[in-house]
């Protein structure tokens, strides 16, 4: 039987952001690629894809969690679900043992539609900020029937650039990785085709960077060697 499901402050980039003192987040990471869970993959997320960010002395091991997970979820959704709902009423506890709110990322490694598989997730737990990154441009728009509790940030493939476009004419939010930008850099003062950048490194709470805006995140691990266009090479500087 799988341990845990949702890893609670595990995850380097939520560390950073709960360090903040407001949120404690907790991440479910299923084994990415299979069309039931990464429906709108491309070849450029695939190959960049963060299951494979860290320390790869521990990546056999994170393989064979989340491939677990994955069978699970595909196997005995029902289980799966029960599982899930156990780990949030831990995260909720944990959250409140410290003072600080509960914010979950169920699609750390995935682009599962939950609020359509388990709407209850949400209506249940109210009191938890659920937020993720997709590449379904229509769950992003305001017309989409989404819980009040998830929010939701489109990802550029390299090739979606007018669905883009579209979620962020409709007060969305977009997510894009750049390369040629250090760590020490900042994205300020930088544009895409008018739109503005922000630096999406300082915190992985992307509800709290507003709409109408580009995340704009440093290129990492094997995303640096893209040439599929899911790495943007270059930006238009205001």
């Amino acid at each position: 039987m799988v341990a845990y499901l949702i890893g609670i402050g595990s995850n380097p980039k939520t560390i950073k952001s709960d360090a903040g003192g407001e949120y404690l987040t907790g991440m479910l990471n299923l084994y990415p690629g299979s069309p039931s869970v990464c429906p709108w993959a491309t070849q450029g997320c695939i190959d960049a894809c963060l299951h494979t960010a860290g320390n790869p002395v521990y990546q056999r091991g994170k393989d064979s969690a989340r491939k677990e997970r994955l069978e699970l979820f595909q196997s005995d959704r029902q289980a799966f679900l029960t599982r899930l709902r156990w780990d949030i009423t831990k995260l909720i506890a944990k959250a409140d043992s410290l003072g600080v709110r509960p914010a979950a990322r169920l699609n750390g490694t995935s682009d599962i539609t939950w609020e359509r598989i388990a709407p209850a997730i949400f209506s249940d737990f109210p009191e938890v900020q659920y937020y993720d990154y997709t590449k379904g441009f229509h769950r992003c728009l305001s017309n989409w029937k989404r819980p009040a509790n998830y929010d939701l940030t489109l990802s550029y493939s390299g090739s979606n650039w007018s669905d883009c476009e579209r979620v962020l004419g409709d007060g969305g939010r977009v997510a894009m990785v750049f390369s040629g930008i250090r760590k020490k850099e900042s994205f300020s003062g930088y544009f895409h085709r008018s739109w503005p950048i922000v630096d999406g490194d300082t915190t992985d709470l992307t509800f709290t960077r507003g709409g109408g805006v580009i995340l704009g995140l440093r290129a990492k691990g094997r995303a640096k060697l893209d040439n599929t266009g899911f790495v943007v090479h270059e930006l238009d500087v205001a």
